[in-house]
C-alpha cells in the first residue's frame, strides 16, 4: 500500500499512536488508527487513481476485512494479507458479473462460482483466475455442462445438454466438440464417433418414425406431468415413457426409484391416453369426415379432416 520513498508527511490528528491523515502527495493519503507510526487498525486509503480500500490494516498493509473500491465502479468485499486479497471473497465486476470464491495473491484460487450478467452460472474450481479440473456452466436459456475444464473452456471429458432435450457425451476441446462422443438429437437420432471442431464425422442413425413419434409424445407427456424440459428429471421421465410404455404389465407397476416418481403409475396414465386416442381415430365423425385426435394439455382434442 505505501511507497516509502516518496515525500509523505501528517496532515491531520496523530500518526503515531492514534488516529490521524497521513497524505503521500500525489499517490494516496490515509486516514484511520496508527500504532508505533504505522497504520494499525481499521481505515481508508484513498488512492490518486480512483481506487479506495476501507477496512483493517496492519502494519501498513491491507490485513484482516476490507472492501476495495476500483475507480470503474466495480469492488472487492473479502479478506486481505499484504495489501492482496487472501481467503474467501466476492468480487463484483462493473459489467454485472460477480464472483464468489477463494483467493490466494489477488487471483482467484480453489473453488468459487462466476455469476454472468445474462444469467449463467459457473461453478469449478479456479487457478490463476481460470477454471481448471471438473465444474459446471448452468446456462440461462436452459442449457448445461458437466465435465473438465482448462483455461476456463472445455476441455476433456464432459457433457452438454440441451434445453430441447438434445445432449452430446464426450470429449470436448476448446469449448468444441473434438475427438470422440455422441450428439442425441431431440427426435431421437444420434451421430456417434470421432468429432472436428463441432462437426460429427460419423454416420447420423435415425430412428424409425414409430419410435420417433413415442419420444415425442413422451416429451408433451412429461410437460403436461410438471416436468422442465432440459432438466434431468425430464429426460429422465421422456426415456421412461418413450421405452417402456406398453411393454409394462400390471404385474410389476411400482415406484422405479425415480426420486419418489412412481413411473409406474406415469406410463400407466399416458398408456391409457394413447390407446383412447388410437381408438378415437379409428372412428368416424358424425358427417363421414376422418377424426384425428391428439393428446392437448390434459385433455384429448379432436379434429375433423375431409377427403
Amino acid at each position: 500500500m505505501w511507497n516509502t520513498f516518496a515525500v509523505a508527511e501528517c496532515i491531520k490528528g496523530n500518526c503515531v499512536n492514534g488516529v490521524g491523515t497521513f497524505e503521500m502527495k500525489g499517490v494516496y493519503t490515509y486516514t484511520g488508527q496508527f500504532k508505533n507510526g504505522k497504520a494499525d487498525g481499521r481505515g481508508e486509503v484513498v488512492h490518486s487513481n480512483g481506487n479506495r480500500y476501507v477496512g483493517e490494516v496492519k502494519e501498513d498493509k491491507y490485513n484482516g476485512q476490507g472492501i476495495f473500491y476500483y475507480a470503474d465502479g466495480g469492488k472487492h468485499e473479502g479478506q486481505f494479507k499484504d495489501d492482496r486479497s487472501n481467503g474467501q471473497g466476492t468480487r463484483y465486476y462493473a459489467n454485472g458479473d460477480k464472483f464468489v470464491g477463494e483467493y490466494k495473491n489477488g487471483v482467484a484460487e480453489g473453488q468459487g462460482t462466476f455469476y454472468f450478467k445474462e444469467g449463467d452460472i459457473l461453478v469449478a474450481k479456479f487457478k490463476n483466475n481460470k477454471a481448471e479440473g471438473q465444474g459446471t456452466v448452468t446456462y440461462a436459456n436452459g442449457n448445461k455442462y458437466i465435465g473438465e475444464f482448462k483455461n476456463s473452456e472445455f476441455n476433456g471429458q464432459g457433457t452438454l445438454y440441451y434445453a430441447d432435450g438434445s445432449k452430446y457425451i464426450g470429449e470436448f476441446k476448446n469449448s468444441e466438440f473434438n475427438g470422440q462422443g455422441t450428439l442425441y438429437y431431440a427426435n431421437g437420432d444420434y451421430c456417434a464417433g470421432k468429432f472436428n471442431d463441432g462437426k460429427c464425422l460419423g454416420k447420423t442413425v435415425k430412428l424409425d418414425p414409430v419410435k420417433r413419434n413415442k419420444i415425442a409424445e413422451a416429451k408433451l407427456a412429461c410437460e403436461d406431468l410438471g416436468f422442465t424440459p432440459g432438466t434431468e428429471k425430464f429426460a429422465e421421465c421422456a426415456l421412461k415413457l418413450s421405452t417402456e410404455g406398453s411393454e409394462r404389465t400390471s404385474s410389476n407397476r411400482s415406484s422405479d426409484g425415480g426420486g419418489g416418481v412412481n413411473w409406474g403409475g406415469v406410463v400407466d396414465t399416458v398408456e391409457r391416453q394413447r390407446q383412447e386416442i388410437e381408438r378415437l381415430n379409428r372412428e368416424r365423425s358424425n358427417n363421414g369426415n376422418t377424426r384425428v385426435c391428439s393428446y392437448v394439455g390434459n385433455s384429448i382434442v379432436c379434429k375433423d379432416r375431409g377427403y
